[in-house]
């Protein structure tokens, strides 16, 4: 027959069960806590970091990966702009047919090896669709010549000899210049071609939107696309 067991040892169990409640109770608590913070922390990085450090996370709903070049006098210098002074989007397609956005932004980022150049843009958009982000919109990209203190450059890829982007590069072209203007409070007189603001003869960059007619039309497109992100 098992012991009678006493009032003392009867309160010690009961006191030792609701220490292991407590405890387990507030462990609950610290992991839902923990959870809201990381959410909040991810939240603030997502909608300010970005904002503060001069990328961007996604153009509508195309995702830009941020593949930053190395510091260098060559391509990323380092030069920091105000986003108040930026006064427009400069739109350039890559020298050569086929090539991607990635050898696009290596190219760039080799020059602090080669020497052979000064350039870069800040955005790469790729044949499909891909957008790659090589420079933060707060510093200077090497593309605009005396422009370059208040542009940011957008480079995108194309298929062929025509210069013609391709139905997935167009419309993430379209994405990006519009989250940018709606970012940065322009209008469509601040989208431009390189050829706008180049006193070299000779520039037809980019050649496809030499075409007025492309050109008027894309302008379109991208202040259509700012109409649906201010709703």
């Amino acid at each position: 027959m098992a012991a009678k067991m006493s009032r003392a040892e009867w309160r010690r169990r009961r006191r030792r069960k609701v220490i292991i409640l407590r405890i387990i109770v507030f462990s609950i608590f610290a992991l839902i806590l923990a959870g809201i913070v990381f959410g909040l922390v991810s939240l603030f990085r997502t909608f300010f970091m970005h904002e503060k450090l001069g990328t961007l996370s996604s153009a509508g709903d195309v995702e830009v990966l941020n593949r930053m070049l190395e510091k260098s006098e060559y391509s990323r210098n380092g030069v920091r702009i105000s986003e108040r002074g930026i006064k427009g989007i400069v739109i350039h397609a890559v020298d050569n047919p086929g090539i991607s956005a990635m050898e696009q932004r290596n190219y760039y980022n080799s020059l602090g090896t080669t020497r052979s150049n000064h350039l870069s843009s800040h955005f790469v958009v790729d044949l499909d669709g891909k957008i790659v982000q090589c420079i933060p919109v707060n510093e200077q990209a090497l593309a605009n010549g005396a422009r370059n203190g208040d542009t940011l450059a957008i480079d995108f890829c194309y298929p062929d000899e025509t210069g013609e982007p391709g139905m997935f590069t167009r419309s993430s072209l379209v994405k990006l210049t519009a989250v940018l203007v709606k970012r940065l409070g322009l209008t469509a007189d601040g989208i431009l071609r390189h050829s706008d603001i180049t006193s070299v003869d000779g520039i037809d960059c980019p050649k496809f939107f030499q075409n007025e007619d492309e050109w008027r039309k894309f302008k379109e497109d991208v202040m259509a696309q700012v109409a649906l992100l201010k709703k």
